[in-house]
């Protein structure tokens, strides 16, 4: 009885004593915790489990101008600024994870060449990549160095022809480079 009338009278002064009130609320509470039973449990008054709720506030009062919403802000503050830094790590760890390599070129199509010294190499759109440098060696080693040596530049889809000096059973390594890559060679046999 004397706890609700202490209650009663805490509601009618919550502007100037909430906080005293609260402290004693509290007091009170720890002390009914802390008197153990003989079995080891403690004894909890009743309204000591009961969630006091606040009055409703204004939204102008020191609620809504930064006293339990601090929290908050500060919260989702650190977030965005983890949420920043995670996303610069992984633009930088982007930027420096090394390129795929340039892939071979597709199997030429081979034809008859300008000479019976010569065949034609060609491979349709998509033989290779975009505006390369297609290089063709000759493996005969027999050869003089301009003869086995031949290049020529892949148009915008990737097609390109070429006249190379080969014969039947030659071998010849096709390769494409762009800039500073340079493919790995497929090898195709004059037929």
């Amino acid at each position: 009885m004397a706890l609700a009338r202490e209650r009663n009278q805490g509601r009618a002064h919550a502007g100037d004593d909430q906080a005293a009130m609260r402290a004693t609320l509290l007091q009170r509470s720890a002390d009914c915790i802390a008197a153990p039973f003989s079995t080891g449990a403690y004894a909890v008054r009743k309204e000591a489990t009961k969630l006091t709720a606040l009055p409703a506030q204004p939204l102008d009062s020191m609620y809504g101008r930064g006293g339990l919403g601090t929290c908050y802000t500060v919260c989702t503050m650190v977030r965005r600024v983890f949420a920043v830094v995670s996303l610069v790590v992984a633009g930088v760890a982007a930027c420096a994870s090394p390129t795929l390599p340039l892939p071979p070129p597709a199997v030429p199509t081979i034809g008859p060449g300008s000479d019976a010294d010569h065949v034609k190499l060609s491979s349709p759109c998509g033989g290779a990549e975009a505006d390369v440098d297609v290089l063709v060696t000759n493996e005969n080693t027999g050869l003089p160095t301009q003869d086995r040596v031949a290049a020529t530049l892949s148009d915008s889809c990737g097609a390109w022809s070429l006249d190379v000096y080969a014969h039947k059973n030659d071998y010849v390594d096709v390769q494409q480079i762009s800039g500073a890559q340079t493919s790995t060679a497929i090898r195709v046999q004059i037929q």
